[in-house]
Parts: C-alpha cells; structure tokens; sequence
C-alpha cells in the first residue's frame, strides 16, 4: 500500500466513523497529490456522501448505514490492498460532456455509456474489478485505524 493510499483510507475511516467532519475530510482529500486513479476514484464517490454546504460529520440525517456502509466498507479495503485499480477511468472531458448528452439523448446516451462502463467488472464489488479480488482481500477489520 502506498502512503498516499494509506493517508487516504485513514480519511474515509475518520468520515465513516464520525470522527471527522466534511470540511476535515475535504481538506485533507484535497491535500493528497497522487497519480492512483484508485485514491482519484474513491474520492469522487465519497463527495456524495456528504453535504458540502455546511459543516457536518456523517451522522443524524447524513449517516451512513446498510449498503451504504458496506459499500465504504469496500473503498477503504480496496485503498489497503495493493490492487490496481482496473477500472475504467472517467476523463474529465467525459465528465463535461455527459450533462450535454443526458440532454440531447434524453437520458438513452448516458444509461448506454454508464451499462457499458459497469459491463467493464463487478460492478457490486467496486472499486474492485473482480469479485475475487474482492474476496481475496476481504476482512473484518476494515475499520481498524492501523495501516
């Protein structure tokens, strides 16, 4: 695992589990320069888990539970492991360019482009590619704040 890598799961672990706040998780999620479309993608999907309007940490209404929380569960094992991250990566341009095609094509253009990129792996065990990437590094100990 690299640092960065480790920096970063540490983070997810500090939002998660109510530790830290959005801000405190922005801050340092910004602060990580690194090339690992894993920490990139991880990070993207996160954003979502929050409101960055105002300064909260992920409890009450913004708590994260069921498969949500498996579903982070699964980011910071994947940010432990020292897998690659396989996965197609979104190019900024994409990203600019599908409100312009959810618009023209009425969604079709973006329901297609998304079931392509999902035919990409197992989409259930994301970030992971495969399922038995996924089961090979699975354990209970996700949470624990040691690298």
């Amino acid at each position: 695992m690299t640092e960065t890598r480790g920096i970063d799961w540490q983070n997810c672990c500090g939002i998660s589990s109510k530790q830290t706040t959005n801000f405190e998780f922005d801050d340092a999620a910004f602060d990580i320069k690194t090339e690992d479309a894993g920490v990139h993608a991880v990070r993207e999907l996160a954003w979502l888990l929050y409101d960055d309007l105002h300064k909260h940490k992920l409890d009450g209404k913004w708590s994260i539970v069921g498969n949500d929380r498996r579903e982070v569960s699964r980011w910071i094992l994947f940010l432990k492991s020292d897998l690659e991250y396989e996965w197609p990566v979104r190019r900024w341009w994409k990203k600019l360019l599908r409100p312009v095609l959810t618009l023209l094509t009425l969604g079709l253009g973006t329901h297609l482009w998304d079931r392509h990129y999902w035919q990409q792996g197992d989409g259930d065990v994301w970030p992971f590619l495969r399922r038995s990437d996924f089961e090979a590094k699975n354990d209970t100990t996700v949470f624990d704040q040691s690298p």
